[in-house]
């Protein structure tokens, strides 16, 4: 896989294309093992041509790009990267999946691109400048300013400082990076930034534009104790930036659908790509819910089925085998406990138990869609210890239908649109489906309690006082600490929040997990929100119980004394392959 290359070919060409074939004949994707995408052409005449055609919206071109030997593409990611585990072709399909997920957004989610979708009475477009309009959003600003307050405080007085003092102590900030790799994402963040592109527009060269990035001068950078006005190179304020780590939070009303709080990032004039809903992390243990979900619906379990603690082995489609490992210092004692307990510890044997008894890794990842997960997953066993990679905003949507009585409920931002006079011109109403059913969804909601009273969330009760309430929630840490994730539940709110870095390879070597870096955001929020009386949220809010609903008292039980952060009990739920 190391020296494949694919050629695009373009067949049916229009007319419109004719005094461009040459050029298109010469343009070819090619794929490295490790490497971007790259789109090679005749002094790059007719690059932005060939990417529209491929992403279907150039409507001057009536044939096709066909994947050679005979694969029709209607759209390829400018940035995949390929690994031992995919080949080429799959690459494509996610790619694929991706943007044909984007324009079936754009055709029926009625917000996006309203202004160019619908005209004034003069047969203009409106214009969100100049007509006069009134948006009405579902953000509540007190909760708005609540979540940004933990955020800020979390990063500010934890993370960064832990971060800070790591680079300080071992010289690193690309953690497990070659040269190659360093040298590219910083080749990459200087034909990314205001300077480079305001210098290549007015036609400095691409000597002069490296050296003036090695040139001492004033600027401001960012810190999270306020701005800072500085001498440095600008390379080296590249580095700093990227040494500042990231943060996304979402807060969503399960009933209606409704954003409450969303932040997408620390500060927008610094970093402006949104890792609440646009940036994509691998999720981790966050996804168990999910699978144990499935087993609830799907394969008739219940959170007191007992499992073997024990080793799980699968065979998968390729014939090799696979077995997950456990984080941090687990013991395969063969004791029988109830699933309650295993999702309660993060086990990831109890997950994998689940999928050997599923069968079917794609029924799985088809389950977990209809759940409010859209993003691809790849229907590999593995799935159930969060190889995939979703955001916050997904997750935050998808644990919503658990709250929501298993009825999933597309997330919004804006109720309606006004004109300058005041009429209403557009009404905005979510769209809602069955997931799971009412006893399924309530079901796991006591599971997730249990993660709260006894697993690996339990600083939500000590830490932040958040006791005496209905409350479940989540944690989950991808492979090496990169990703920190918090989901949280209670009747009326559903939040999560993620902690990392800009790139992959900034991350903690060691303490980097979700109930420790995430969690803390989440419970921060939560506190300010239910002291605040005038949010109409209450400790006493109830989950509501179906009717002739089972108790569940499973025989074994785990303490309830018992911390996920004493020795012995594994809080490190990172995902492994």
């Amino acid at each position: 896989m190391a020296d494949e290359k694919i050629i695009f070919s373009m067949v049916g060409v229009s007319k419109t294309f004719t005094n461009q074939k040459k050029v298109l004949n010469n343009i070819y994707l090619s794929f490295f093992y490790g490497a971007k995408i790259g789109i090679i052409g005749l002094n790059g005449s007719g690059k932005s041509t060939l990417m529209k055609i491929i992403a279907g919206i150039d409507k001057n071109f009536q044939g096709e790009v066909v994947f050679s030997p005979g694969y029709t593409v209607g759209y390829l990611e400018q940035e995949p990267k390929l690994d031992d585990a995919k080949t080429v072709r799959e690459v494509v399909e996610e790619g694929c999946a991706s943007t044909v997920a984007l324009l079936k957004e754009y055709e029926e989610n009625p917000l996006y691109g309203w202004c160019r979708k619908n005209r004034k009475a003069d047969g203009t477009p409106y214009n969100i400048y100049r007509d006069g309009l009134k948006i009405y959003t579902t953000i509540n600003s007190t909760m708005q300013t609540y979540a940004e307050q933990a955020v800020q405080k979390q990063m500010e007085s934890v993370i960064q400082p832990r971060m800070d003092a790591q680079y300080r102590r071992t010289k690193t900030l690309f953690i497990d990076a070659d040269k190659a790799e360093r040298e590219r994402i910083m080749r990459h963040a200087v034909r990314y930034s205001d300077r480079y592109r305001e210098m290549r527009n007015a036609g400095a060269s691409e000597k002069e534009i490296n050296a003036s990035f090695d040139k001492p001068c004033s600027m401001k950078v960012f810190t999270y104790k306020g701005e800072r006005d500085t001498l440095m190179t600008p390379r080296d304020s590249i580095l700093h930036h990227k040494r500042i780590m990231r943060a996304s939070f979402v807060a969503l009303d399960p009933r209606t659908g409704y954003v409450k709080a969303y932040v997408g990032g620390p500060n927008f004039r610094y970093f402006k790509y949104d890792m609440a809903k646009q940036g994509k992390r691998q999720i981790g243990s966050t996804i168990k819910p999910f699978v144990y979900t499935f087993a609830i619906d799907h394969l008739g379990l219940t959170p007191c089925t007992m499992v073997p603690n024990l080793p799980v082995t699968i065979e998968t489609a390729n014939g090799t085998a696979w077995s997950p490992k456990e984080a941090g210092k687990v013991e395969y004692d063969g004791v029988m406990h109830p699933l309650s307990w295993g999702l309660a510890r993060s086990r990831n044997n109890y997950s994998a138990w689940i999928m050997k008894q599923a069968k079917q890794p794609a029924a799985v990842a088809d389950f977990i869609h209809n759940m409010g997960i859209r993003s691809f997953i790849d229907p590999v066993p593995a799935l159930c210890l969060g190889s995939s990679e979703s955001n916050v905003f997904e997750l935050v949507s998808a644990f919503s239908t658990f709250a929501n009585e298993g009825v999933h409920t597309d997330p919004i931002f804006v109720t309606r649109i006004e004109d300058r006079q005041g009429n209403v011109i557009a009404n905005f109403i979510p769209q809602s489906q069955d997931a799971v059913s009412e006893r399924t969804a309530y079901t796991m909601l006591t599971m997730l309690q249990d993660v709260v009273n006894s697993g690996t969330a339990g600083r939500l009760k000590w830490q932040f006082g958040l006791n005496d309430m209905e409350i479940g929630g989540k944690t989950g840490t991808s492979n090496k600490n990169r990703d920190a994730w918090f989901m949280c539940v209670t009747p009326k709110l559903v939040t999560g929040a993620w902690v990392g870095g800009e790139d992959q390879s900034v991350h903690f070597i060691r303490g980097g997990e979700g109930s420790v870096m995430a969690l803390p955001i989440v419970g921060d929020f939560m506190k300010r929100v239910y002291d605040d009386g005038r949010l109409g949220l209450s400790r006493n809010d109830q989950f509501i119980r179906p009717a002739m609903m089972p108790r569940y008292d499973c025989d074994e039980e785990v303490d309830p004394d018992e911390r996920p952060t004493e020795p012995g009990i594994a809080e490190d739920d990172n995902f492994f392959d």
